[in-house]
């Protein structure tokens, strides 16, 4: 299964930080102005055309 560690690991998947761990504010200063943005991930879109009657294209005689 994906993201199981080994039996015979002894090293823990997880690491806890310090619970007053104080973040760089230039990675999470906020950016855009507040304005809306688009989120939708990368996609193709796939158009299938299939020919019911006949020969298409059709073949030079």
């Amino acid at each position: 299964v994906w993201g199981v560690q080994p039996r015979s690991s002894s090293t823990p998947a997880y690491y806890p930080g310090p619970a007053n761990a104080a973040m760089n504010p230039e990675a999470i200063e906020p950016t855009g102005g507040d304005q809306p943005h688009n989120n939708l991930p990368p996609y193709l879109v796939l158009n299938f055309c299939i020919a019911y009657d006949g020969i298409f294209p059709q073949r030079p005689t």
